[in-house]
């Protein structure tokens, strides 16, 4: 047992001293993909295309799910800016309003494109998280959506994704890290990011080499985990290996 777990410290050890030395180095690694991330910007020009605007739920919360959904506003900005496409956000935290508002002009300008800072508006329905989703419902078959955008925490997430499917022609991109709405989303969303993977997000959008260095090394972990496990058992069971008596022993 201590050699085990000198063997992982010494691994981890290496593994974070190799992540470093790619980091300074500015060197970016090839991870695997995010498809949902990847059609961000056909479902905009998609809206563009159809003249309908994009509808996005960012729940900014004071936790790690928030700041990741609150680096996806500029991300979700300057695609819809580039397109003329407007859009309407939904943030039913009051206090995290200005930095929704302040992404979007930054962004807008970012990419010399300030006219459309007015085209792309901000809602707060209030804090009850029942009356929001009413809102957001009625809002939707009001405005009918060609795309809807919601990544969320909250455990009302489900009354958001099903009041956007019902609005025709409407792709819906998201996720959550609520792994007891994760049947819904997958059921429901044209794409779908797992509840990891939208941890990963901001990583994957601004390229910052430590960042994702940090995530290459969190892969290689896990897949070396997944491969370890059967070898254990080959060695120690060998390969025909009784489940149950392994379970119950």
């Amino acid at each position: 047992m201590h050699w085990a777990v000198l063997i992982w410290v010494a691994a981890t050890f290496i593994l974070g001293y190799w992540s470093i030395t790619r980091a300074k180095k500015n060197l970016i690694p090839t991870l695997r993909r995010l498809p949902a991330l990847e059609m961000f910007e056909p479902a905009i020009k998609r809206c563009a295309e159809m003249g309908r605007p994009v509808m996005m739920c960012c729940n900014v919360t004071n936790d790690a799910t928030g700041m990741q959904i609150l680096s996806m506003v500029p991300f979700v900005s300057k695609i819809a800016a580039a397109q003329g496409t407007p859009v309407h956000y939904v943030d039913w935290t009051p206090q995290t309003v200005p930095y929704v508002e302040d992404a979007i002009e930054v962004s807008c300008k970012e990419i010399g494109k300030p006219e459309e800072i007015a085209r792309q508006k901000v809602y707060c329905w209030g804090a009850d998280q029942s009356s929001v989703c009413a809102e957001w419902i009625r809002f939707s078959s009001e405005q009918k959506p060609a795309c809807s955008i919601i990544f969320t925490a909250s455990g009302t997430s489900v009354t958001f994704i099903e009041g956007s499917k019902n609005v025709e022609g409407n792709m819906i991109l998201g996720g959550t890290t609520d792994l007891t709405h994760v049947g819904w989303f997958v059921c429901m969303s044209d794409y779908y990011v797992m509840p990891d993977e939208m941890l990963m997000m901001a990583a994957y959008i601004n390229k910052d080499p430590i960042q994702l260095n940090t995530l290459l090394i969190y892969d290689v972990t896990r897949v070396a985990f997944f491969i370890l496990i059967p070898l254990l058992v080959a060695l120690f069971w060998g390969l025909k290996v009784n489940i149950i008596q392994l379970t119950t022993a």
